[in-house]
């Protein structure tokens, strides 16, 4: 991924990550830090701070292995229950930011994987609901295909949820496809689901004094459903649990 003659302008929180990830597998992470550091400064020094928030501090970006999700503590679910699960997602501002969150809690899918559902991937007409994941977005919140091989499945959405969904369906117009779509009608962006996450986690903490548990933060739902199948013995076996998961293996990016 050479960086080219990329407009400084156009970087964002996701491109980033994807940067970071992709040069994992390629360089030592001392000298990756090294460029890191001397990315950010660069980008620094010629992006006036009241152009936009610099996207090398939206976010920790040093999460070791590949994307993994390095948590901060091991998770307590009786302080991290379901209902403060929920209780933080209530603490969110924004309506569509808010299903995101919930539709990770509710089938362990990824962030980029919620903010690409459409109408025609949710199975309403079953007997059981289901969310049909065939796509993700890029670091340009673009269409893609899912991360991984397995990432192509179908996940059981609760009732709750369904009812929900099809409520906001409803509110929309009718030849939106793509549910999570901002003003402009392009996708919600990374940097304002954190920014709400923020906000609620700071609700949360100061009612609760309970912090997140993972450093790249808007990943927290899809690791504590991830947690929680496994702490309640959900699936039979790792592998299972990691097919549901949309991984090739436990690593659960």
């Amino acid at each position: 991924m050479p960086l080219g003659d990329i407009d400084l302008r156009t970087i964002t929180q996701d491109w980033v990550v994807d940067f970071i990830d992709k040069k994992r597998n390629q360089l030592k992470e001392p000298y990756l830090k090294r460029i890191f550091f001397v990315f950010k400064h660069i980008y620094d020094v010629n992006i006036p701070k009241h152009f936009r928030d610099s996207p090398f501090i939206a976010t920790d970006h040093w999460v070791r292995g590949s994307g993994q999700l390095k948590t901060k503590n091991k998770i307590d679910f009786d302080r991290w229950s379901f209902a403060k699960i929920f209780e933080l997602i209530s603490y969110v501002k924004s309506k569509p930011i808010q299903l995101i969150f919930k539709l990770c809690v509710d089938t362990g899918c990824r962030p980029s994987e919620a903010r690409a559902c459409s109408k025609q991937n949710l199975k309403f007409k079953s007997n059981i609901p289901y969310y049909q994941i065939r796509h993700s977005l890029d670091r340009h919140k673009k269409i893609k295909e899912t991360k991984t091989e397995n990432g192509e499945r179908d996940v059981v959405i609760s009732k709750d949820l369904k009812d929900e969904l099809i409520a906001y369906m409803n509110s929309l117009p009718k030849d939106q496809d793509y549910l999570f779509l901002n003003s402009q009608n392009k996708f919600i962006d990374l940097k304002r689901m954190t920014n709400e996450l923020n906000f609620a986690l700071k609700k949360i903490k100061h009612k609760y004094n309970l912090d997140s548990f993972v450093n790249r933060k808007t990943y927290m739902f899809r690791h504590w459903t991830a947690s929680k199948w496994a702490y309640d013995g959900k699936f039979t076996n790792a592998i299972e649990l990691a097919e549901q998961l949309g991984d090739k293996d436990i690593n659960f990016v």
